[in-house]
């Protein structure tokens, strides 16, 4: 995989805000099924509620952290997706 920025004739290529935007979209894509399963818990009780809160910024964290120390970038953001 390679990392950005890529050098292309030596000079550096950054993604566009449309590629950027795209990434997110599939990193959040992913998120949707634990999103509606937490979404149903949290009508419980407000306990409850920041709860599902803390774990879901949890998850998303660790998902980011994880995989771009593993791998470079996230799946959205992955050369071979986009």
């Amino acid at each position: 995989m390679e990392f950005l920025p890529l050098k292309i004739d030596g000079v550096k290529t950054y993604a566009g805000f449309w590629k950027r935007f795209l990434s997110g979209l599939i990193d959040a894509i992913i998120f949707i099924p634990a999103i509606f399963i937490f979404n149903y818990f949290i009508k419980t009780s407000i306990p409850v509620a920041i709860l599902i809160t803390v774990i879901q910024l949890s998850l998303y964290t660790i998902y980011s952290i994880y995989f771009n120390y593993y791998y470079g970038a996230t799946i959205g953001k992955s050369n071979k997706i986009i």
